[in-house]
């Protein structure tokens, strides 16, 4: 994919730029399809790593342009109940990111979540160690369950992780967790749970 690549959706312009060999959409283009008419409260309810800013030429001059990635454009239009929601999902999914992926440029292999492979293969190292904790715990013994948390922490902490609860304890998954985790099912077919507490943890390495 080039630096900078034009989608006609109907009439709508629909830009993708290639930033580190990621697509990033420019959501004012995603709103507009979906005929959203404050895209900036769109980029408020998005996590900081599904978003950023990005210089790029316009009809009005140069300016910054709020970008979002894969993750970000299917949280965007999944939670969206404009009509247009559904039919756009759908051409972004059969038509414009196979189209993507077959140029080549956006190479980046399915594990990765368009994260660098290095971390996440960190990531899955660490959550393997603390499948291994959790397999300490003994039913009906709270204290084994409470003791295995603290090692999780521990562990999560020493390798540079700000930990989610969700991490550290699967049974403390929200509505919100679910809904979310579904959210990533459906942007990277084939995942595993692993997989998704994988991606939550790449943002939260410090090091």
């Amino acid at each position: 994919m080039n630096a900078l690549q034009v989608f006609n959706y109907g009439e709508v312009p629909v830009r993708v730029i290639d930033l580190v060999g990621e697509p990033w959409w420019v959501l004012a283009d995603v709103c507009r399809v979906l005929k959203i008419t404050n895209h900036k409260n769109v980029a408020a309810r998005l996590d900081e790593d599904e978003k950023g800013v990005h210089l790029m030429d316009t009809p009005g001059g140069t300016q910054n342009m709020t970008v979002i990635n894969e993750p970000g454009l299917y949280s965007v239009i999944l939670r969206s109940d404009k009509p247009q929601a559904k039919p756009f999902f759908r051409w972004i999914t059969h038509e414009v990111v196979p189209s993507i992926r077959k140029t080549g440029a956006y190479g980046v292999p399915k594990t990765t979540f368009g994260l660098p492979a290095p971390r996440v293969a960190t990531a899955k190292r660490i959550l393997a160690q603390r499948n291994e904790i959790l397999e300490e715990i003994i039913p009906d013994r709270p204290e084994t369950q409470l003791n295995a948390m603290k090692k999780i922490k521990n562990l999560l902490k020493e390798n540079g992780f700000n930990c989610p609860s969700i991490v550290v304890d699967p049974k403390s998954a929200t509505l919100q967790d679910i809904f979310d985790a579904q959210d990533f099912g459906l942007a990277h077919p084939g995942a595993t749970w692993e997989d998704y507490l994988a991606y939550l943890l790449i943002p939260r390495l410090t090091s």
